[in-house]
């Protein structure tokens, strides 16, 4: 039944039986069929049949928990083992691009954290980790901060990712009287939705500033490459536009008093989801690697 309990979790997860057996690596009718045997073993409907989308009846929501706490488990007991033995242990990360680039193009940690284990590594916005994280195909993973975050997961701050409101130098001058007037035309904005996006609105607005967007984006290297091409104003991860502002390719301006705008970076994991003391060793290092971005992102902006 254990078995059975943590594959209908996963369906839950995923939405559907069809992606879950893809991930699952196993037919769509044996699931099915897994799940069927699963209601006759405990003698309940888990699922509302003939309804668009998964409904989970209670003692669907009961059987769901209990294979979740099972999946936990299951992967808790693979990692101890493996400690045991004094194998590598397989951990499946996910970060967002800036993050990523901070520790593995800027540093090292790839190769500290191969010394150690096997790792997956997914390269997503904080949106799609967080999915990846709930239904357990990622450990952990580093984003943006989230305004709400569903309980089954834990969090932990890890400092503040600096980011600066960078310009071409031929659009400085007429960007800078159109901020007198309280806007910011031609701005580079990432999507609506993103927390990013609302971070940065909610400081502009702060400053008595209006953004005028004029293109939207999920990649911050697309939105560097038009500003360096002149095409408006970003604000963007200083690490991704240091080298540019040392070469005098791009000036960075403060978006009314504030010059540098600091992004929260959290990890989250799975309640009761053990991870290896190891991992936390890579979260001091990236504390210490975001700190010292902020005090170079405070001096490049005075």
């Amino acid at each position: 039944m254990e078995e059975r309990l943590i594959k209908f979790a996963k369906v839950v997860d995923v939405g559907g039986v069809t992606r879950a057996a893809q991930q699952l690596h196993i037919s769509q009718p044996a699931l099915s069929s897994a799940i069927k045997k699963l209601e006759r073993e405990l003698q309940a409907e888990l699922i509302k049949r003939g309804t668009r989308g998964l409904k989970l009846t209670p003692a669907g929501q009961l059987a769901y928990q209990a294979g979740t706490a099972l999946a936990i488990q299951q992967r808790n007991l693979k990692q101890q083992l493996a400690e045991l033995s004094s194998n590598k242990i397989a951990l499946a990360i996910g970060m967002i691009d800036s993050i990523a680039e901070t520790l593995f193009v800027h540093g090292q940690e790839l190769e500290v954290l191969e010394q150690w284990a096997r790792v997956a590594l997914s390269i997503n916005n904080s949106t799609a980790l967080i999915q990846g994280v709930m239904q357990h195909m990622l450990d952990v993973a580093i984003i943006a901060a989230q305004p709400s975050l569903s309980r089954t997961l834990t969090v932990q701050r890890l400092g503040n990712e600096p980011l600066v409101l960078v310009v071409h130098p031929h659009s400085k001058a007429s960007l800078q009287a159109a901020m007198q007037q309280g806007i910011v035309p031609n701005f580079l904005s990432y999507n609506q939705a993103s927390t990013t996006q609302q971070l940065v609105q909610a400081t502009a607005a702060g400053q008595g500033l209006e953004l005028q967007p004029a293109f939207y984006s999920t990649s911050p290297q697309i939105m560097l490459e038009l500003v360096l091409a002149n095409r408006g104003a970003a604000v963007l991860p200083y690490l991704l536009v240091e080298k540019h502002l040392h070469e005098d390719k791009l000036l960075v301006l403060p978006i009314g008093t504030t010059r540098v705008v600091g992004r929260p970076i959290i990890a989250v994991q799975n309640r009761g989801r053990s991870l290896p003391p190891e991992l936390k060793k890579t979260y001091t290092r990236l504390q210490k690697q975001l700190a010292q971005l902020s005090r170079r992102a405070e001096q490049a902006a005075n």
